[in-house]
């Protein structure tokens, strides 16, 4: 259910020369094609000085499923750079199978793009007990990314082609967090142009690592080339809903109510609610069942804390009648509570814009462990660039553009978006 758009070989070695690659360095491509981004490593790992073919088929990995595709990259990197075919590691396997105990330094590519509605049922409901990043409408590249997050060493990067939507939309939520979560990421939009047949969809490179990706490489080209200042709020922030509890009525509650059931404090956090950003009270409260484990979260072990366990399991048996709830139950007896939509530990200060607005509606969340729920979105400015979003949002212009660009609602309450957010100048 896939249109094939094929890299051409110079944005593939664009995108790898990025990378700050040496000699010995692992370097994967999950999902590689016909090799074109293997053949880009291993151009880079020759000017490191990796002489030998056997030197440079010992660092580059390539994943694919079609057993034609595999026999194409063997013989492209043999033809090039010399050895048999055999010599070289392609595996015919399905990468998002395969198993993640390797890791590496470098993962690159050009994952497939499918939206969720194109894949089986079977497929869908398989890939969503996997795969975090599998909510919503999602499309197969954003479970390619999350595989490879899984895959690197914990100084590794990330550079590979997905769709520019990425950085918006709604679907991308989970995997946006992530990203977050992994470190800095950033999307660099690349010219529809280049590819073959041409892409239907902007393309952009994503970049991800644990500190800055600037390397020697890119800061040349900048001086030479330097990159225009953002002009929308999406190129220096990160948007995003806020947190779906699914049942408020369960997990949201009132401070005095927490404290009047005894619930413990350790499983409370702060909420910010959009319908309350102007002039908003303190009061509200979440309960939390899970706590982070790495860079993942887990489920606390709810025994150690009696009033939490008592007041969530009180309500497991009225979700029963909510079936789209039920069958989440059902499907985690264990976890039931996955339901929610996790948000990631911010990187950075954070605001938070009210969906529904009159006027300006927007708060400065300093509290990491506040919780932002889905009457509001939360933005979560890039590394320095935190002083430039809380100047968008105290500029006149920025809510008179919104006001204009937003849905109608009754009286003269307006609805933004996500995507409407992203695109609103600075």
């Amino acid at each position: 259910m896939r249109r094939d758009v094929f890299t051409p070989y110079a944005v593939a070695l664009d995108a790898v020369s990025k990378l700050p690659i040496e000699r010995g360095s692992r370097i994967l491509d999950l999902g590689c094609g016909e090799g074109v981004f293997l053949e880009a490593a291993a151009a880079v790992l020759e000017t490191k000085g990796s002489a030998s073919p056997a030197e440079i088929a010992s660092s580059v990995t390539g994943i694919e499923q079609d057993p034609r595709r595999v026999a194409a990259s063997k013989g492209r990197l043999a033809l090039r750079f010399g050895g048999s075919p055999a010599d070289w590691d392609v595996r015919c396997v399905d990468a998002l199978s395969v198993s993640e105990a390797e890791p590496y330094d470098f993962i690159v590519g050009n994952p497939p793009w499918v939206r969720a509605h194109h894949l089986t049922a079977e497929s869908r409901r398989d890939y969503r007990k996997r795969f975090d990043s599998a909510t919503g409408n999602f499309d197969l590249s954003f479970l390619f990314v999350e595989k490879s997050l899984r895959m690197l060493k914990p100084e590794g990067r990330l550079a590979v082609i997905v769709s520019s939507g990425l950085g918006v939309q709604p679907a991308a939520t989970q995997l946006r967090g992530l990203l977050t979560e992994r470190g800095e990421w950033h999307l660099h939009s690349l010219p529809r142009e280049g590819f073959k047949p041409l892409a239907s969809i902007k393309p952009a490179l994503l970049q991800c690592g644990p500190s800055r990706l600037l390397t020697a490489v890119e800061q040349d080209t900048a001086k030479l080339d330097p990159t225009p200042p953002a002009e929308s709020l999406g190129e220096i922030a990160t948007i995003r809903a806020g947190v779906a509890t699914g049942a408020d009525s369960v997990f949201l509650l009132t401070e005095a109510n927490a404290k009047a059931l005894e619930i413990e404090e350790s499983r409370l956090r702060r909420v910010v609610r959009g319908r309350t950003l102007q002039g908003r009270t303190e009061d509200n409260v979440l309960v939390w069942p899970y706590e982070a484990d790495g860079e993942r979260w887990k489920l606390v072990d709810l025994s150690a804390f009696p009033a939490t366990e008592a007041y969530l399991g009180q309500h497991r048996d009225r979700l029963a009648n909510r079936p789209r709830l039920w069958d989440s139950i059902q499907k985690k007896p264990d976890t039931w509570y996955r339901f929610i939509s996790l948000p990631r530990p911010a990187t950075s200060q954070r605001f938070a814009i009210a969906d529904v607005f009159r006027g300006p509606a927007w708060t400065v969340i300093d509290d990491p462990t506040t919780v932002v729920l889905n009457t509001a979105f939360e933005v979560t400015p890039h590394a320095g660039e935190e002083a430039a979003v809380e100047q968008a949002l105290r500029s006149e212009g920025f809510w008179s553009t919104l006001t204009d660009k937003s849905r109608r609602l009754q009286g003269t309450y307006r609805r933004t978006s996500a995507t409407e957010l992203a695109a609103l100048p600075l």
